[in-house]
């Protein structure tokens, strides 16, 4: 889960900039259901700091397309406004 964000080939490597001052983890899908099961829902599910987890973000968007390009970026803000608010 953290090669995602960390590794040039993870799904979510493109993102990693979103993350500065922590590693996250993740996994995205995309889940092909109902009317608009053309684009698909983006899903991710991250945790942070990957060495010591303090929270855990799961995100879905219907008919928005890939996990990665749609629910991480709002996965890594999730994640970066809780650890500053815990002063992380």
């Amino acid at each position: 889960m953290r090669a995602v964000v960390q590794d040039p080939d993870g799904t979510a490597y493109a993102f990693r900039s979103a993350v500065v001052g922590f590693t996250m983890a993740c996994k995205t899908g995309t889940a092909q259901n109902g009317p608009n099961a053309d684009l698909g829902a983006a899903v991710v599910t991250c945790y942070a700091p990957y060495d010591k987890p303090q929270i855990a973000v799961g995100v879905i968007i219907g008919g928005s397309g890939y996990g990665a390009a749609a629910a991480a970026p709002i996965a890594a803000q999730v994640i970066r406004a809780y650890l500053a608010s815990q002063g992380t």
